[in-house]
């Protein structure tokens, strides 16, 4: 954690009062570290408040911004802050009145963007709906270690208390490893090949709602894995270009997928705000080169005018930014 490189927002999520152990003023700092605050599966126009936390770092004098825009795209609330003193890693909640200034008319999916010094840095959604229900969550989230010991071992997966009852099902569990209930049964000794095994626990409620934690089993007498080769991520050769630059009107923007994935492509201002949707979060598209044309228009087909703008795509949890410059 350094206390000098450009401000980064590493995660922003919204959460409830209830799940930040009912009072928001005393939010336990150092857990949320280790793990995200329970989300909601739908956040309702009845919670009393809508808390959104950010783990970010920044130097001092520099801006980030959060905004939360109705699913028209509407803005219903935003908050900027100025570090005053360099913080090397930490995290920042706002919560606003939410009970009585949202109605059911405004019920669907909303949206949070952070902005950092100017340039998108993070987006997520969240689903209003008439009352709060939350999906399975693991506790803890993050997963569990075992060691092989010699005796057999069990341990209780356990659940989040706020959503409804789950099943569990194991996936990719070594030999020996089984599951009756929500127990988890570890054998003496393993048949593992080398000294690490991983495997997940998936638990669904009955509406079909999962949560997935990764478990990892260690055989101090088997050998340490060999890694002989990792095939490359596709974030890993993601591009992205803009052409002609400055542009008069229209641009095309080209990008090159090294497989296929989902892909996400938005143009912001500069003040980060999102003025065009090119392409939805849900596209899929195959690998190689593609493009896509941007009209110079904003998301209701108003021309956006001359000025400087931000390309934004996302893919396999990658983003990459391009300047647009556009001429009358």
């Amino acid at each position: 954690y350094v206390g000098d490189e450009p401000t980064r927002i590493d995660d922003v999520y919204v959460t409830t009062e209830t799940a930040a152990g009912g009072d928001l003023s005393s939010i336990d700092y150092c857990s949320t570290f280790a793990e995200r605050m329970t989300q909601p599966a739908v956040l309702g126009i009845d919670e009393p408040y809508l808390p959104v936390v950010l783990q970010l770092h920044g130097r001092t004098g520099e801006h980030y911004r959060i905004e939360i825009r109705r699913p028209d795209q509407s803005l219903f609330a935003g908050v900027d802050h100025t570090f005053t003193e360099p913080l090397a890693q930490g995290l920042h909640w706002w919560a606003w009145y939410w009970n009585g200034n949202v109605s059911a008319s405004e019920q669907g999916v909303w949206t949070v963007d952070a902005i950092a010094d100017g340039m998108p840095a993070r987006r997520t959604t969240f689903t209003v709906g008439a009352t709060t229900v939350y999906g399975p969550r693991f506790a803890p989230g993050v997963g569990r270690s075992y060691r092989v010991n010699g005796v057999v071992q069990r341990d209780t997966l356990r659940i989040s208390p706020l959503g409804a009852p789950v099943t569990y099902a194991l996936v990719g569990a070594p030999a020996g490893v089984t599951l009756t209930d929500s127990v988890l049964t570890l054998p003496a000794a393993s048949s593992q090949p080398s000294r690490s095994a991983w495997f997940q626990a998936v638990a669904t409620d009955a509406a079909a709602r999962r949560d997935t934690a990764w478990f990892h089993l260690v055989d101090p007498s088997k050998p340490p894995a060999l890694v002989t080769g990792v095939p490359p991520r596709a974030s890993d050769a993601l591009a992205l270009a803009s052409f002609p630059s400055p542009a008069r009107g229209a641009a095309t923007l080209r990008f090159t997928l090294p497989r296929a994935s989902s892909v996400s492509l938005a143009v912001f201002d500069l003040s980060g705000r999102r003025v065009r949707r090119l392409l939805d979060p849900a596209t899929s598209l195959a690998p190689g080169e593609q493009q896509v044309r941007w009209d110079g228009r904003d998301d209701r087909g108003a021309p956006v005018g001359a000025g400087v703008y931000f390309a934004a795509l996302e893919s396999d949890g990658a983003t990459r930014l391009r300047r647009i410059v556009l001429l009358d």
